[in-house]
């Protein structure tokens, strides 16, 4: 079985998209949209929050089906600090 990407028929040559790499393709695209990055030994969203299913493993992103997706180091995530009166 395979799958195509959305758009126009393939060109000549051109071969259909395989489930596995149109899956890893959806997982950077939703990593990119989310905001993700690694900070230390996890991966964060944009708020800094821990993103569940996803691990970090010898500098290595994997989403929670083990797809290896590229992503940067978190940069300065901010954090709120409340100070009482």
């Amino acid at each position: 079985m395979t799958a195509t990407l959305p758009g126009p028929a393939p060109l000549r040559g051109q071969h259909p998209v395989s489930p596995t790499v149109l899956a890893a393709a959806q997982a950077q695209a939703l990593a990119e949209r989310e905001g993700y990055s690694l900070a230390g030994d996890r991966v964060v969203d944009r708020q800094g929050r821990p993103v569940l299913g996803w691990l970090v493993q010898n500098g290595g992103a994997y989403d929670e089906h083990g797809y290896l997706v590229a992503l940067s180091a978190a940069v300065g995530v901010a954090k709120t600090l409340l100070v009482g009166y």
